[in-house]
Order: structure tokens, then sequence, then C-alpha cells
């Protein structure tokens, strides 16, 4: 690597940091933001052309994402929800591929059914990392939320794997139902099982290290543990991916010391933020190329009708598809536990249809040129127009939507709302009760009683607060421990994850106030580890 080229990617990660300060003070997603930033780097022109390369974009960059993705998912809920899901991480990607692909061909001369089904299959899969990051922190009920999450995990799965077929069919001008249908169970069958062996393994790993930084280092190899070996045997990395992502983080909190747990979380939340931001940042420095390249076959109108009419058809098809579910509800197959969603759910639910990484992944992975005849090689036809509309998409779904969605949940108000106060709270209780209830076992085995009161008087304390903050009286912190007092803390402090976890297991907390109490718990353990 020479000297130029080192300070180029230096300076990648300086402006990504940067935009992520700048989206930060405006209260902008980042995602959006990086998009944004993507498209301004087209008009600078003394910036560097960098290429990535086709082959190890998928390698290098959606493993982590995927990883990532499946950590934050709510297994629990994702199984409540999984009908629902499934219409939009399924049933919608191909819908929008078959769309996409219908209007490729009537406003694109020369463009074939496969390769507009090809484009289609690239901006299919929403991303929902702007849309959730949106409607967490403004109340929007966690249904909304689960069903934004699962769709994002396994739409992955589905686009790729459509994505897989229109590639073949475009390159090598065939196509077997049969055969696809086969691939299509393969690959996903395959893919779940290797993803599941992964985890086991990583799981066991993560039991027997216990040194914060080694354990870190491993959860980083972790996607690429999962991945690699699927796709070897061409099977679904992404469905490898997810399902190792989700084993462990079910696993995390009878795996991971607190320290370790806590160095993972950070170090995630900055490789999902590089990762994010460089990938954007690249195809910007990209876009100028492509936009060489067409421009010549196309003029500036006829590129603006394209992405337009692209762009829309994501758009309206997603809303077309979205609103009927509540009278899908209402089928017997529906789960019956799940109440009728109410229609302002159904207007954020279709409203946050942003396309994201994996939709710019995938078309940057396009190949360059295919083999004709055995031994010709000529160029990918319309790669680089394919590589334009994804673009495009991202770019008017991100700011179009992304920008609107706040508006949006304000304007529909309560009825797309859930407040969780009251569930934290009584989760707080709980717990607290959970180890007050150890201390008192404890006490009749004859544990050192001063000791044994003053951190009952803590958990005490606690109770007290949650009930005082009930009333709408101030709180207040408990003090630190130490010594003797700190070993009969721990212990209790066990004891109140043990009960979070048999909380979580049951259902009666959302994944947002188990990671809350999780990592308040890390933390007074962490405290109480530190010499």
């Amino acid at each position: 690597m020479s000297l130029p080229e080192l300070v180029a990617i230096l300076g990648l990660f300086a402006a990504v940091i940067a935009l992520a300060e700048l989206a930060r003070k405006t209260h902008v997603p980042y995602p959006t933001m990086m998009v944004i930033a993507g498209l301004a780097i087209t008009m600078m022109p003394f910036l560097p052309d960098l290429a990535l390369s086709p082959d190890l974009v998928f390698l290098v960059f959606l493993p982590p994402i995927l990883y990532a993705g499946a950590w934050n998912t709510w297994l629990h809920d994702f199984r409540r929800h999984a009908v629902p899901i499934g219409f939009l991480a399924v049933g919608l990607v191909i819908v929008t591929a078959w769309v996409v692909a219908e209007v490729c061909t009537m406003v694109v001369p020369g463009m074939s059914w496969w390769q507009g089904f090809l484009i289609g299959a690239i901006v299919s899969p929403p991303d929902a990392a702007a849309a959730t990051a949106i409607c967490q922190r403004l109340g929007v009920s966690r249904r909304i939320v689960t069903v934004l999450e699962g769709e994002s995990l396994v739409n992955d799965a589905s686009g790729l794997i459509a994505y897989r077929v229109a590639l073949v069919a475009v390159t090598q001008g065939a196509f077997s139902p049969l055969q696809t249908a086969w691939s299509f169970l393969f690959a996903a069958g395959a893919g779940a099982c290797v993803g599941l062996a992964a985890g086991m393994i990583i799981a066991q790993l993560h039991r027997r290290i216990r040194d914060p930084v080694v354990t870190t280092a491993l959860s980083l190899l972790a996607p690429y543990a999962s991945y690699v070996p699927a796709e070897a045997m061409h099977a679904s990395g992404v469905l490898a991916t997810v399902v190792a992502g989700l084993y462990v983080s079910k696993r995390s909190p009878q795996i991971f010391s607190p320290l370790a747990r806590m160095q993972v979380v950070h170090v995630w939340q900055l490789m999902q933020l590089l990762i994010n931001g460089i990938v954007f940042v690249l195809i910007g420095l990209q876009l100028d190329e492509v936009i060489d390249a067409v421009k010549n076959d196309y003029s500036l109108g006829q590129l603006l009708g394209y992405a337009a009419a692209v762009s829309a058809a994501v758009i309206v098809v997603r809303l077309a598809w979205v609103l009927p579910i509540a009278g899908l509800s209402r089928l017997p197959f529906f789960p019956r536990r799940l109440p009728v969603p109410r229609p302002a759910e159904l207007v954020v639910i279709g409203w946050t249809g942003m396309r994201g990484i994996v939709s710019l992944a995938a078309a940057v992975a396009l190949p360059m040129s295919v083999t004709v005849d055995g031994d010709v090689v000529v160029p990918f036809a319309h790669r680089d127009l394919m590589v334009l509309l994804t673009f495009a998409v991202i770019f008017s779904t991100l700011v179009l939507q992304s920008l609107t969605l706040g508006p949006l949940i304000k304007r529909l108000g309560e009825s797309v709302r859930e407040g969780i106060a009251h569930e934290e709270l009584v989760a707080r209780m709980m717990i607290a009760s959970a180890a007050l209830s150890r201390l008192d076992a404890m006490g009749s085995e004859g544990a050192d009683d001063p000791l044994l009161t003053r951190v009952r008087a803590k958990y005490l304390e606690r109770l007290e607060t949650a009930t005082r903050t009930a009333r709408g009286d101030d709180e207040s912190p408990a003090g630190p421990d130490a010594g003797a007092e700190a070993a009969l803390h721990r212990l209790a402090i066990d004891e109140e994850r043990a009960a979070l976890v048999r909380m979580r297991d049951a259902g009666e907390i959302s994944e947002e106030v188990f990671r809350t109490l999780e990592r308040e718990l890390d933390f007074e353990e962490a405290r109480l580890l530190t010499p």
C-alpha cells in the first residue's frame, strides 16, 4: 500500500467520524447523513478514485452488518410477529423485484426483464437502521420496531437469494424454476444449519474465554466464521450469519462477563458506524466514474426519469402491500395473540422502506464483465446504470422517508406510540425483589448480619426509589460498595441477572428494557470488580 493510499484511507475514517458528529448535532439519522455525503463527494473532482473489488464487498462489509442486526433482534418478539414479518421479508421482496422489473423494461430501452429483476432484487430489502432509530427516539410502539427489525433481518437473505437467481439468469441466459426452487431450499436450510452450528461453537468459546479483549476479538471474527463456511458449500451465508448472531445474542447473558459485554457492545457500535460510513463514502468516490460511463448513453433527463420511476415503484409497492395486512390479520392462520394492526401503525411501517448498505453492497458486487460462448469476455450490460439506480433509490428513500418519518409519527400522535416506562419500572421492582429474596435466604443460613443488612438496605432503597418514581418523586442513586460487602453484593446482582433473564425468556419484557437493565447491572458489577 502506497503512502497516498494510506492517507486516503485515514481521510475516509476522519470523514466518517465528522459526519457522525454532524448527524448527532443535527438530529439526522447517520445513514441519511452518509448518503448525502456520498452524493456530495461526486462533486469534488480533487478526491481520488478508489475502486471496490466486487468479490470482496460481500465478504468484508456484509457479515458484520448482518451479525450486528441479528444481535439486536429480540428473538421472542420475532417469533410472535413471524407472520407479518414473513409477509414483508419474503412476499414483499419478491413483489418489489417483480414490479421493478416491469417498470425497468417499460422505461429503459434495451433492458431485459431479468436485468430489471436484478435491479429489483438489489433494491428490494429495506434497511431498518434509520427507521428504528427514529421510532425508538419518538416512543413508537415496540410492535412496529419489532416488525421493522425482523423484516430487515430476514429480507436481506430473501433479497440476496433473488439477487443470485437473477444474476445467474442474466449472465448465463438460463432459468429453471425447479432448479431455482431447489437452490432456494438448499441455500436456506443449509445456511440455517451452518449458522446454528457456528453459533453453538462461538458461544462455547465465549463461555471459556474471560478476557474482555480476547472476547471482543472473537466477536469480531464470529460473523466471518459463520458466513465463509456457508458460502463455501453454496449455502446462504446471510442466513448462517443471522442464525449465529441470534443464537449468540440469546446466550449472551450467560456466556459474557460484564466487562466483556460492555466492551463488545461499544466496539460493535463503532464497527457499524465505520462500515456504514465507509461504504457510502466509497460509493461516492466511484459515482463520478459511474456517471461518466452512463452519460454518453443517456441524457440527464432520461437518468432522472429512470431514477424517479424505480424509486416511486419501490415506495408505492410497499405502501400497497402493507396496508392490506389489517385484513390479512383476520384470516385463520394469523396468530390470534396479536392484535389487529391499527391503520396508523401500518402507515408508519409502509413509510419505513429506507434502503441502505445491503443494497449498496449488492450493486457494487455486480461483476464488471461476463463470459459469453465459453471464452469471450464482454462488459456486464447496464452495470453502471444499475449501480446508479441503486444509489438513486437509496438516496430518495433515506432522504425523503427518513426526514419525513419523524413529522409523520408526530402527526399520527399517540395511536402509534407505546410507553415502556411502566414496564421498566415493574422489571426494576421484580429484579430487586429477587435479590432481596436471595439475601433473606442467606440471612437464614447465618451470613454476616452487618454486611447483609447494609447490602439489603441498598436493595430496599432501590425498591423504595422505584415506588417514588411511580409516584413521580425524585429518584436518588445508590452508593458504591467495597470489600466483603461487595462480594455479597455480587451474589445479589447474579440473582438480579437471573431474574431478568427469566423475564426475558418468558417474554414479559421487551428487548429495550432488558438491554437497559442488563447494562446497568453490568456497570454495577464492573464497578465492584474494579480494584
